[in-house]
């Protein structure tokens, strides 16, 4: 990154059935000179709202920022980096968006993070056309572009 360009710090959401894609895309943004905030690298396949993600439980791979974490704690961390990042990228191949992905588009929006996506939302996700309107489709590099235009103007 340029040293007289600012840097812009994204969080990154969506399904993490699709956690691959979203380590991607945080490499891709970290390699154009962007901060993620969130999420780390890694991936947690634990989802009961009422267990604690512990280090070697079967079927879970912890992100190392939420060992003995309950999910509702990681998710108000995650919130807390959405109100701290200048924008809001959802992974989201073929469409797809989830339902805590929404919640995080919707704090998003009320946090006032411009929205940007790798594809348009499915026909299929219940998101009203307004809110359609304000996420903006390009991949990470074009996005920061945009971004850093958008910021100048």
């Amino acid at each position: 990154m340029s040293a007289n360009l600012p840097e812009i710090n994204v969080i990154l959401s969506g399904s993490f059935k699709f956690k691959d894609k979203i380590d991607a895309a945080r490499a891709e943004f970290e390699h154009y000179g962007a901060s993620v905030l969130a999420p780390d690298p890694g991936w947690s396949a634990s989802r009961d709202p009422h267990l604690q993600i512990k280090a070697g439980e079967p079927g879970s791979h912890p992100l190392p920022t939420e060992i003995d974490l309950s999910i509702r704690q990681i998710e108000d961390t995650f919130l807390v980096a959405i109100s701290r990042a200048d924008l809001f990228y959802l992974v989201n191949p073929d469409g797809y968006l989830g339902n805590s992905a929404a919640f995080e588009v919707g704090f998003a929006l009320a946090c006032r993070r411009p929205l940007y996506a790798a594809e348009p939302l499915s026909r299929f996700v219940n998101i009203p056309q307004n809110i359609r309107n304000q996420i903006t489709i390009l991949p990470p590099l074009e996005t920061l572009e945009h971004f850093r235009a958008r910021r100048l103007s």
